[in-house]
């Protein structure tokens, strides 16, 4: 049996044509859902990306499940966008990742196969001020604002490493689901509400006090403390346009698992 090795031009004319036949297939199924609607509705624009396609194990990846490739998948990001835009390609594996900021123009394709493992470290999740809202959030696993031009395609799944985050009631669980989360860490409050740490449970109340303080002396370091309680979405886009997700598997999300605020088609 051989091995058939695809080169770098071979996989810019696949991921081209896969491209096409997407955009045409995208194109009729937006065509499906606008025929006799009993309202005026705008048509739709579906993103189209240059045919450029980068690798993040070119920048440095490693799909071991145990090696940080926030940096590296950052940087085929930062590279491809730099560069006019393009399809960034997560290839088959499991990859242990910080938060991923998308870039206009950016196609975010994960293979089948491909396993993108969101970090349990909450300080790998940083406090951060929306650029366009002016609130302070922790940073979701997926996150773009005001871009024009994004998608997440392909066959692959993330996992928000939500367990870490959620808290959960005793009734929701079989005991030994509930012994299990005990067992693990955490703690339970006066309600019998399991937290996955004390920060969580208190983090609300922590809040209250940055409320009382001057809004213009506030920062994101502030916030730290209540990071825990301030879960995170699973994908967050603000005031974006052309927004296109399609295929992947979005899992074990933090919070809500699809939060596009402000967006247009």
């Amino acid at each position: 049996m051989k091995t058939i090795i695809l080169r770098p031009v071979a996989a810019v004319i696949i991921l081209t044509l896969w491209n096409a036949m997407a955009a045409a297939q995208n194109d009729n199924e937006i065509k499906r859902h606008l025929e006799g609607l009993p309202f005026a509705m705008p048509e739709m624009n579906v993103p189209v990306f240059p045919d450029r396609v980068v690798n993040i194990v070119d920048f440095g990846a490693t799909g071991d499940g145990q090696t940080m490739n926030t940096e590296a998948i950052n940087k085929a990001i930062d590279d491809c966008a730099a560069k006019g835009g393009g399809t960034v390609v997560i290839p088959a594996g499991l990859w242990l990742t910080g938060p991923i900021s998308m870039k206009s123009n950016i196609n975010l394709h994960a293979e089948k196969g491909a396993i993108v493992l969101f970090s349990r470290n909450h300080a790998d999740y940083p406090v951060i001020k929306n650029p366009v809202k002016g609130s302070f959030e922790v940073a979701s696993p997926i996150s773009g604002y005001g871009l024009t031009n994004i998608a997440i395609t392909g066959e692959g799944i993330f996992d928000g490493s939500g367990d870490t985050w959620r808290p959960v009631k005793k009734d929701k669980t079989t005991e030994g689901q509930w012994k299990e989360l005990l067992a693990s860490g955490g703690v339970v409050d006066k309600s019998g509400l399991y937290w996955p740490t004390r920060e969580a449970m208190e983090g609300q109340k922590y809040l209250e006090t940055i409320k009382k303080k001057d809004k213009k002396t506030v920062t994101a370091q502030d916030f730290e403390p209540a990071r825990d309680f301030l879960r995170p979405y699973m994908v967050m886009f603000f005031k974006c346009n052309n927004v296109l997700l399609d295929g992947p598997t979005f899992q074990n999300s933090p919070k809500f698992v699809l939060y596009p605020s402000y967006c247009q088609d």
